[in-house]
């Protein structure tokens, strides 16, 4: 077997670890109390007797739990070879030492779940307790015994996953499944008359279930949400139409443009007519993602030695998407799964995440970034305060610089190169 096995047993009232990418597939039992974990930004109340699974590549919030209630918590880690960022029944089948149909079966159903929680029956936790018991301390057959405690372990929980996406575990599923399809379907619908009541309606939910589930998968309550979205609307409206502000509000599902512009102060920090000028008098360039290969790179390259890149832009939205800045083969941005800046590439290896973004800018909000590399070190700032800085060496060629929409919306007021303005091509354009 390939794959190298890793546990370990957090006991504990509560405990939180920075959100980080998981490199391999982890299965975590709460064998006491109950938890809230997130993964890839979705938030799972996890109770006693209940296992997560987190595949390669998704971030893990980490462990936490109420201050009056402590849990214990045993990890199973099946480091995967080579690290990929996601699964894949190849890896998967040199650590289980299954054959591809097997490995394809398995990696199918861990893919496909939909809620990747499951209650384990008392042989699987038998299972559990064996592989943490003798990892690290296992004789040569103990060894033999791991290997295929391993591959029973994983097999029975997608036996689990997969029966309870037949069934649902509670409605809960079905539940989530059916809001999640509704939030992704409202942005095109945010200006029609709705309700808590009729959006409720809609999902076949009650008013209070239906709040919490949205809260669950958005991060905020249903109104905020949908307010979020209609002013995303008028931002969109107040660049490229001419519309008035009273007509871009009664657009947006606003009542009147009072209101509108109340809730666009709420969210922007500013009034949409001030915020149609900044854009007009920016003549600034508007950069849609609508791929995560999709890049617009300076029209200069970057080489070796002192440099500075930087740069004023604004988002079109924070949350369900991501931005970054590329240079060479590295990017500085921010990842909404993980609500962090993040820092990766070929020289700063995995992602390694720092401060939360939204302490810093605000969606639909200008802000300047700066990449500046000064001797043997890299520092990179949003609106003149340090995310991150790491030693670098001078003599590394950076080469291209540019920005990544992946799926988001950059407006791009300013980007300068060692203090020269410079124009963005898309890479398709290249």
């Amino acid at each position: 077997m390939e794959g190298r096995i890793e546990t370990k047993v957090v006991s504990t009232r509560r405990s939180g670890p920075e959100p980080h990418r998981v490199l391999g597939l982890s299965l975590l039992y709460l064998s006491k109390g109950h938890a809230r974990w997130s993964v890839d930004g979705r938030l799972f109340e996890i109770k006693e007797g209940q296992v997560l699974v987190v595949l390669p590549g998704q971030i893990f919030s980490g462990i936490e739990s109420s201050d009056l209630v402590s849990i214990r918590v045993e990890q199973v880690l099946l480091n995967l070879p080579g690290k990929p960022k996601r699964l894949t029944p190849g890896a998967l089948k040199r650590c289980l030492s299954l054959d591809r149909s097997q490995a394809e079966l398995l990696v199918e159903t861990l893919l496909e779940t939909d809620l990747p929680v499951v209650r384990l029956s008392s042989g699987v936790e038998r299972l559990f307790a064996d592989i943490v018991r003798l990892v690290g301390n296992a004789s040569p057959l103990e060894d033999v015994l791991v290997q295929s405690c391993m591959f029973q372990l994983v097999t029975r929980i997608c036996l689990a996953l997969g029966e309870q996406d037949q069934a649902g575990e509670e409605g809960l599923s079905e539940a989530e499944r059916r809001v999640a399809q509704f939030l992704q379907d409202l942005e095109e619908q945010c200006a029609e008359e709705w309700t808590l009541e009729s959006m409720a309606e809609s999902v076949g939910l009650k008013r209070s279930r239906y709040g919490t589930l949205c809260r669950q998968l958005k991060g905020e309550s249903p109104s905020a949400y949908l307010n979020r979205l209609r002013i995303r609307h008028g931002r969109r409206l107040l660049r490229s139409t001419d519309l008035s502000v009273t007509t871009i509000a009664f657009d947006c599902g606003f009542a009147s443009s009072q209101y509108f512009a109340k809730i666009f102060r709420r969210f922007q920090g500013h009034e949409p007519t001030h915020y149609r000028r900044m854009l007009r008098g920016s003549q600034s360039l508007f950069l849609k993602g609508d791929a995560t290969r999709n890049v617009a790179y300076a029209e200069c390259d970057v080489g070796r030695g002192d440099c500075r890149i930087e740069g004023e832009i604004t988002l079109d939205r924070l949350g369900e998407t991501a931005a970054s800045l590329e240079f060479g083969r590295d990017r500085f941005g921010f990842d909404s799964r993980a609500g962090r800046f993040f820092l990766e590439g070929e020289t700063f290896g995995d992602a390694q995440f720092f401060a939360r973004n939204t302490e810093f800018i605000r969606e639909g909000a200008p802000f300047r970034f700066k990449l500046a590399r000064k001797g043997k070190h890299l520092e990179l700032s949003i609106d003149g305060q340090t995310i991150v800085r790491r030693a670098d060496d001078p003599r590394r060629e950076i080469g291209q610089v540019g920005l990544r929409p992946m799926r988001n919306g950059i407006e791009v007021v300013s980007f300068e190169v060692n203090e020269r303005a410079v124009a963005l091509k898309s890479s398709e354009d290249l």
